[in-house]
């Protein structure tokens, strides 16, 4: 296992509440490969290296260029309706005088609009950092994930096909942003959620000076009950590429 850095091209705006993370992102195409949720928690060690129960890899950090900055936008997206409430009869039958339909509320209820906006992302590449074995990542990548975020299976955070990409670095950057890349301020800072125990001992200096949540370190992250409080990076990140 080596200290990588990866990246891939984004093609289309990226949602997400909270950054997205590589082990994720990997237990996702392993899931996608093993169809079994056993065998995806199984292999995950075998792809990135992890220590006391924190998995060598990043959340996500936009990659930039001088010319093309992160840009913040909103994108539009479709509720979901369902059967029993939404497509109830006594919502949708003429009730007026004569059959007719009197109005339908748009505002609010059941019958409201139901296009939203929400908050997105859109820069050049998204890149990440890892300690593991890059070449099988990038080709489980490359064949089983094409779109990251937040309704990825309706055109948001597209991505270029093919185009997970990584490449070797001498230092491992995947828990601890050690020369400021993601910006001078931010040397030192967490790339990933961290437990406070262990962000203290990496980087003493900045310890006070993080935002602090509780949060599952085990992919499947919404799944997980064991949560830690711990040390998180910027909702936001970005570094030149």
């Amino acid at each position: 296992m080596t200290p990588f850095l990866l990246q891939a091209r984004l093609i289309t705006p990226c949602v997400y509440n909270r950054p997205i993370r590589l082990p994720g992102l990997l237990y996702h195409a392993l899931l996608s490969h093993y169809c079994d949720e056993d065998k995806a928690q199984s292999a995950l060690p075998t792809l990135l290296k992890e220590n006391d129960g924190v998995f060598h890899g990043s959340s996500l950090i936009f990659g930039i260029q001088p010319e093309s900055p992160v840009i913040a936008c909103f994108q539009p997206s479709l509720g979901i309706m369902r059967n029993e409430s939404d497509f109830n009869r006594s919502l949708i039958s003429p009730n007026g005088r004569g059959g007719k339909y009197v109005s339908v509320q748009l505002d609010g209820g059941a019958t409201k609009t139901r296009l939203g906006n929400n908050q997105a992302y859109h820069a050049p590449f998204i890149t990440f950092f890892g300690y593991g074995h890059s070449d099988k990542i990038t080709a489980l990548l490359n064949h089983y994930v094409s779109a990251v975020g937040i309704n990825a299976t309706r055109g948001v955070g597209t991505l270029a096909p093919n185009s997970w990409d990584a490449r070797e670095i001498s230092e491992d950057h995947s828990l601890i942003d050690i020369t400021g890349k993601t910006g001078e301020a931010n040397r030192g800072m967490p790339l990933t959620p961290l437990p406070e125990k262990l962000f203290k001992a990496l980087s003493p200096k900045k310890y006070g000076d993080h935002e602090s949540e509780m949060v599952a370190l085990r992919p499947p992250y919404y799944k997980n009950t064991e949560l830690k409080l711990c040390a998180v990076p910027e909702k936001v990140s970005r570094q030149l590429i």
